[in-house]
């Protein structure tokens, strides 16, 4: 007598099983010789998936300030000691090269406030009066941003005669 689940016979009567479960059997080894992955499978390759993706954002966002730009406006005493990443404007008359010409120092307003800023890195050559910038760095005790970058908008949107930083520095010396 056959039943309808795999199971042993009585006895001598050898190991039988149903055609629906031999058919099953069967067609779990034609997939695997035909390369055709179980679902199992499929789903390790999701989670693989998945995993690589959060790795790689986890190692693209590293070092990343997510907590954005502040405005001068926005610093307080408790941004001393920190990292800061502030946006303003180059204010007028207050570029200056320092240390023999390896610091520039200047003030930074958001016309409102204004911060004291050192930068000793590579010199910008285009930085000027009233230019747009941003910059990264330390805020000291005395409130003055020593800075490890500095980025400022393209010079020729606000490149007048005797702006630049070099043709200010030459009327300084």
């Amino acid at each position: 007598m056959h039943s309808d689940s795999c199971g042993s016979g009585s006895g001598s009567t050898p190991h039988t099983c149903s055609s629906k479960n031999h058919d099953y059997q069967k067609d779990q080894k034609d997939r695997k010789q035909e390369g055709v992955r179980a679902p199992m499978d499929k789903m390790r390759k999701t989670l693989f998936a998945s995993a690589t993706i959060v790795v790689v954002l986890v190692v693209g966002l590293w070092g990343v300030d997510l907590q954005g730009t502040l405005a001068v406006g926005d610093l307080t005493d408790a941004h001393i000691g920190k990292t800061v990443c502030v946006d303003g404007e180059v204010k007028t008359g207050t570029l200056c090269l320092t240390d023999n010409g390896s610091t520039v120092t200047f003030t930074m307003t958001d016309g409102y406030n204004d911060v004291n800023v050192s930068y000793s890195e590579h010199q910008p050559v285009n930085l000027q009066n009233e230019m747009p910038v941003t910059v990264t760095g330390t805020m000291l005790p005395d409130r003055t941003i020593e800075a490890h970058r500095l980025l400022s908008e393209c010079p020729s949107k606000y490149e007048t005669e005797n702006t630049t930083l070099n043709t200010t520095l030459k009327s300084i010396q």
